[in-house]
């Protein structure tokens, strides 16, 4: 028995559904078993954009939609625990409910997008992008802000020297939304992130070469390439 799910669309997704719909049954299907066909097989989102970017190089503005909606919806499906068919479902409700003009053309491409929903090579990829981002807090942006501040003589007739100082600003996302934090810092404390910066790529190359030597596939968090 299906589930009845709500599911609500930006601008954006309606955007993107509507690419995908132009695509056709035929390319999707296409696609879909090339995904199957790949070797070796993608683990990550830039592994799984070239499969996709060389299966629909005809149409390479759709690369992008068909990525951002197919691991979105793959996503939500793993962590609802839903069948293809519950987010079918959704979806055309949805499209319905925001009466777009592509309804009956997303009505024949459903079945090829149920395929690639369906398929075991996306899910992996969809489930290890989960594990990488399942975190409290995700960091957006950080940067360093040095600041340069005059020390006046009390008659304030003259600067009489300066203070450089640091800020930490991050911004980050959390359940409640974007946030912000301003850290201060001197120039030890800069150093110091330096050198763990350093030593977290280092780390992280090294993991990865000793997991090389294993039968697995390893995703380091925000890289191009595994």
């Amino acid at each position: 028995m299906n589930m009845a799910i709500q599911i609500r669309l930006t601008t954006s997704q309606v955007a993107d559904l509507k690419a995908i719909s132009e695509l056709g049954s035929d390319t999707l299907n296409r696609l879909a078993e090339r995904i199957e066909a790949a070797s070796p097989t993608p683990f990550s989102p830039p592994e799984l954009n070239r499969v996709v970017a060389a299966a629909i190089s005809d149409k390479p503005e759709a690369v992008d939609p068909v990525m951002r909606q197919l691991l979105s919806f793959a996503s939500l499906r793993r962590r609802r625990r839903l069948e293809a068919d519950d987010i079918l479902n959704g979806l055309k409700a949805a499209l319905r409910d925001r009466t777009a003009d592509f309804t009956a053309e997303w009505e024949e491409v459903e079945a090829a997008f149920r395929r690639l929903l369906s398929s075991g090579r996306i899910a992996t990829i969809a489930k290890a992008l989960d594990l990488a981002y399942d975190y409290e807090n995700l960091v957006q942006a950080a940067r360093i802000v040095t600041d340069v501040r005059p020390v006046f003589d009390d008659e304030l007739r003259q600067i009489d020297g300066a203070v450089v100082s640091f800020t930490l600003r991050l911004k980050y996302v959390s359940l409640e939304g974007d946030n912000g934090i301003s850290l201060a810092m001197d120039k030890g404390d800069v150093e110091s992130l330096l050198r763990e910066c350093q030593r977290a790529l280092q780390k992280a190359e090294l993991t990865t070469d000793t997991l090389a030597r294993l039968p697995i596939r390893t995703l380091i968090s925000g890289a191009e390439d595994t």
